[in-house]
């Protein structure tokens, strides 16, 4: 009998993804022995995402169609194929995670320099192609024949809609809160491409947008929005507005520049962009200089085997075969998250990442099997996707949210060492505010550094360095 080692490099040489197929075939117990042995060796989190996609024959047609196309990074061309596949299954796919449906939407941000990275082509590409797409009508699309004794102002409310078309899994590109509810309620799986985050996050903290981040995070975590105030029971009814079982994706692009400028440290704390995989992109696969135009045969048969998953994969996913193998990697994740820098901990993205693992699983199984029996090496791909986004964003939080927040505590610490017993609180949020530092990042850098005891206030408020302090040793020049 094959030891766990040997087994593990039988069937875990990732440069063929043969070789995870044929995980499939061992006993239950070495299954597990031979997984045990990629999570020590640390594979599973070195693969590119070039391999990764490879795994389904669906998705290398899709990179390979649009590298002759554009210069695009590969990771920014893998994340379209991912959100076209993500966007057609929609909510008709899903697995259940205790009492969750878990589908398979994702939210994505390509993050790179301007011009050259062609960030809004990866995007228009995704667009145009889902956009062009003609879908199956399933009977289940149907829309319900009338009844004699249902309500008629009760039918209006709601009326149900034949997609035929991809362009009808498109959300409008003006952003509403109120808007993006009321499609939802019709069209409960959408894909909302931004051009540009910085944009889409500037038109979220608009007031006629209030609360749009909460009601957002509410849709991905749950599926579930309700809302109903005097306004909604004059104009609908009586009735509140409800969504269910939504899959809305997003997929949009910015650059490291704008995040380090605008986005909010509350933001991070709250988790509404710790829902978000950034793929920060720093030097390009390929370039070309002059593109070859696009295959029109490769592009209509590559719509339709991707349109036609959204009849052939539908319900719930069959995941007894993988359980002990996601376990063990979650388990895996959580020990990593607690024993490495506390970056992942601190943005609480592990978490979330772990649920990602299960949506990448039932993107890449559909499009390889287009059935919903989940198989250990599709598991395997999802966890591999999942692992490569998760170094990305760790790596985008670490040089642009964190190193900022980092900065600007120091800046603060200096100052007040600078004007020891000279400034009180409402002086030194003045001097922070004129260096663009927000009044929630300001708060909550001024708990840090009292929590620490680096900082303390006198009996006439005014802040002072503790003689303790680490600021005073080396990191604070007079």
């Amino acid at each position: 009998m094959l030891g766990a080692k040997s087994l593990w490099l039988k069937v875990t040489d990732m440069k063929t993804n043969d070789k995870k197929s044929e995980l499939l075939e061992l006993p239950h117990e070495q299954q597990l022995e031979a997984f045990k042995e990629m999570l020590k060796g640390g594979g599973l989190r070195k693969v590119p995402i070039q391999e990764i996609v490879n795994f389904s024959p669906m998705l290398q047609r899709w990179m390979d169609f649009t590298m002759e196309q554009t210069d695009a990074p590969d990771e920014f061309l893998a994340a379209g194929g991912l959100q076209l596949i993500a966007s057609v299954l929609g909510n008709q796919a899903y697995i259940m995670f205790g009492s969750t449906r878990i589908y398979p939407h994702l939210w994505m941000v390509l993050v790179a320099p301007s011009g050259f990275f062609r960030k809004t082509t990866a995007l228009n590409l995704t667009r145009r192609a889902l956009a062009s797409m003609k879908l199956p009508v399933d009977w289940a699309d149907q829309p319900k024949k009338k009844n004699p004794n249902e309500d008629k102002d009760q039918a209006k409310k709601i009326p149900k809609r034949i997609l035929r078309s991809g362009a009808e899994l498109l959300a409008p590109d003006r952003f509403s809160i109120d808007a993006i509810t009321e499609e939802l309620q019709h069209r409960p799986a959408m894909l909302m491409i931004q051009s540009e985050f910085g944009a889409f996050l500037q038109e979220i903290d608009k007031t006629y947008n209030q609360g749009a981040k909460e009601t957002l995070t509410d849709i991905y975590d749950s599926g579930m929005f309700v809302k109903f105030n005097k306004t909604i029971k004059r104009e609908n009814g009586g009735e509140p507005i409800k969504i269910d079982n939504t899959a809305l994706s997003i997929f949009s692009a910015t650059t490291k520049h704008w995040l380090e400028e605008y986005v909010k440290l509350s933001d991070i704390g709250a988790g509404f962009i710790a829902r978000f995989l950034f793929i920060p992109v720093h030097n390009k696969t390929r370039s070309h200089g002059w593109p070859k135009s696009r295959n029109e045969e490769t592009y209509k048969a590559i719509k339709k085997d991707v349109a036609a998953l959204r009849k052939a994969v539908e319900g719930e996913f069959d995941v007894s075969s993988v359980m002990h193998i996601y376990e063990l990697w979650y388990f895996d994740l959580e020990k990593r998250s607690k024993s490495e820098d506390a970056t992942s901990d601190l943005i609480g993205f592990d978490t979330r990442l772990s649920v990602y693992a299960l949506k990448f699983a039932i993107i890449m199984h559909a499009s390889k099997y287009a059935d919903t029996k989940l198989t250990i090496d599709s598991m395997i791909s999802g966890i591999q996707l999942a692992e490569y986004f998760r170094n990305k964003t760790i790596e985008l939080f670490e040089t642009t949210f964190l190193s900022k927040f980092d900065k600007n505590v120091r800046r603060i610490a200096a100052f007040i060492y600078r004007h020891d017993h000279g400034r009180n609180l409402r002086q030194l949020q003045q001097r922070a505010g004129s260096w663009r530092i927000r009044s929630a990042e300001f708060k909550e850098i001024m708990e840090l550094l009292q929590n620490e005891g680096d900082v303390h206030f006198d009996m006439n408020e005014k802040a002072s360095i503790s003689a303790a302090s680490s600021f005073l040793k080396g990191v604070i020049q007079k």
